[in-house]
C-alpha cells in the first residue's frame, strides 16, 4: 500500500513551536521592529516584566468575527461580501505563581497597598492607568533558543476582562486562569490591536 502525501519538508522539523511558551507585559516592541539590535527579543523583554510562572499552558485567540453581508439572489457566501465584525483578541494564562503584582494585573481596577507586613489587594473602578500598554507572549522555535528562534504574540491596551477563581484543594497548587484583552486605540480605529512577530523565513 503506498504511503500518504505529506506536507513535511527538510526544514519542518525547525519551524514547529513548542511548550508552553512564557508571558510578560510592557515589552518594548520598537527593539523587535527597528532591526537595528542583533538582539532584538533580549532588547525587548529588558524592561518589560515577567507575568510568572504558569500551568496548562497560554492560549492567543485574534477574536476576528466576520459578516457576509446578504443580498437578493445571492447564493451563499461570494468573494468581496465579507466584513470585518467584531475584533476581540485575547490571550489566556494559567498562572501558577501568585505574587501582588500579577494579581493586581488579573484584578483590573484593583489597588495595592502596604498593610504591616502584606500587601493588600482591594477592588476598585478602571481606569485608564490599569490599562497594560501591551502583553506578549514568547514561543520557542524547535530550531535552537536564539534571540531570532521564537514566535512573539503581542496584544495592545491589555487589560484582565475575566477576573479569575482563586480556587484552592488538597493536594494540588493554585492555578488562576486569567483571560486577558486587548483593546482598540481611539486615535487609530481602524487598526486591530494585537500582532504576531515571526522569525523571517
Amino acid at each position: 500500500m503506498p504511503q500518504g502525501a505529506s506536507g513535511v519538508t527538510a526544514s519542518t522539523a525547525s519551524r514547529l513551536v513548542i511548550d508552553a511558551g512564557v508571558v510578560y507585559t510592557n515589552i518594548d516592541t520598537n527593539s523587535l521592529e527597528d532591526g537595528s539590535s542583533s538582539t532584538p527579543v533580549a532588547d525587548a523583554k529588558a524592561s518589560a516584566t515577567l507575568l510568572g510562572a504558569t500551568r496548562g499552558g497560554n492560549t492567543f485567540t485574534a477574536g476576528r468575527t466576520m459578516r457576509e453581508m446578504e443580498a437578493d439572489g445571492k447564493l451563499g457566501p461570494t468573494k468581496g461580501f465579507k466584513r470585518r465584525q467584531e475584533v476581540a483578541a485575547t490571550l489566556q494564562t494559567n498562572l501558577l505563581e501568585v505574587t501582588s503584582e500579577n494579581l493586581q494585573k488579573a484584578f483590573a481596577g484593583s489597588a495595592n497597598e502596604s498593610a504591616g507586613s502584606f500587601d493588600k489587594l482591594t477592588g476598585g473602578e478602571v481606569t485608564d492607568t490599569d490599562y497594560l500598554s501591551n502583553i506578549a507572549l514568547f514561543g520557542t522555535y524547535t530550531s535552537g533558543t536564539g534571540d531570532t528562534d521564537v514566535v512573539v504574540v503581542v496584544l495592545e491596551n491589555v487589560l484582565a476582562v475575566e477576573a479569575p477563581d482563586f480556587s484552592l484543594s488538597d493536594e494540588d497548587e493554585v492555578v488562576m486562569p486569567v483571560t486577558f484583552g486587548a483593546h482598540f486605540d481611539p486615535a487609530t480605529p481602524g487598526t486591530e490591536p494585537w500582532a504576531i512577530y515571526i522569525k523571517s523565513a
